[in-house]
């Protein structure tokens, strides 16, 4: 099997003994479906025998930083970890989602197919989609909107960050792949004071969604419907790395 140049897209990179594992997740309560509390933000973190995470914040840009921050430290598998909204009508809060592809912009990229049928093997049982995971530029929350870029890019669900990860797993001719915890089905509409809460570094800002809030009465039960989805989301990674962490079968990815 051959090694993958820079920035070439294919599906699979050459066996590697036990490769240190660098996790991505966008959010420390993302991160923290981890089972390890004590993360800092844009900061590498062991939280076990050759796996490290890196909490990046919201968005490409965020992505792309902690991606070449982990494998500047070693890393030589990346793993997307976190949430993502839904872009069909089948998909609902706490639904799991272990994309074949990603799609970010026009380009798209293939997961480590034999990592994802070892992690597949090892959460038998358990309910999971495949499909196209499409990164998106910001939060969609119009149900029109979300239904397009399905639509247009043949992708079931979105987030923020995976295309930057895979981006640069493919250029450095690393292992990649993506678990991904379904937040708000296809049919909600977001509030605007969802997207109005990332600050330009990615970071939540909690005191504009709470200042939206008490502003906006009207706004507190689709924010509390938000936050149970959120809950039901983790809840899923939660049950993912109690069944496969810390290495999320990576090693057995040359395994049939």
């Amino acid at each position: 099997m051959r090694r993958r140049a820079p920035g070439d897209p294919t599906t699979d990179t050459p066996p590697s003994r036990n490769p240190v594992l660098g996790i991505v997740a966008a959010l420390p309560a993302e991160a923290r479906t981890l089972g390890h509390r004590r993360l800092r933000v844009r900061a590498v973190v062991p939280i076990a025998p050759g796996v490290q995470c890196c909490v990046s914040g919201a968005g490409a840009a965020a992505a792309h930083g902690a991606a070449h921050t982990l494998l500047a430290a070693g890393a030589g598998a990346l793993l997307s970890w976190g949430t993502a909204g839904a872009l069909v009508d089948d998909l609902e809060p706490g639904g799991l989602l272990l994309p074949e592809r990603v799609r970010s912009g026009d380009r798209e990229f293939g997961v480590d197919t034999g990592w994802r049928g070892a992690l597949v093997r090892r959460l038998a049982g358990r309910g999971l989609r495949g499909g196209v995971l499409l990164q998106g530029a910001q939060v969609l929350g119009d149900p029109d909107a979300k239904r397009e870029a399905g639509r247009r890019h043949g992708a079931v669900a979105v987030d923020m960050e995976s295309g930057a990860l895979a981006a640069a797993a493919a250029d450095a001719g690393v292992p990649f792949l993506a678990v991904r915890a379904i937040v708000d089905p296809l049919a909600w509409t977001l509030p605007a004071a969802v997207s109005a809460a990332f600050d330009a570094s990615g970071d939540v800002r909690v005191d504009r969604v709470l200042g939206a809030a008490l502003t906006h009465p009207s706004l507190w039960p689709d924010l509390l419907r938000l936050a149970r989805a959120f809950a039901a989301a983790r809840r899923t990674l939660a049950a993912v790395a109690c069944t496969a962490a810390p290495r999320f079968a990576l090693d057995d990815r040359g395994r049939c």
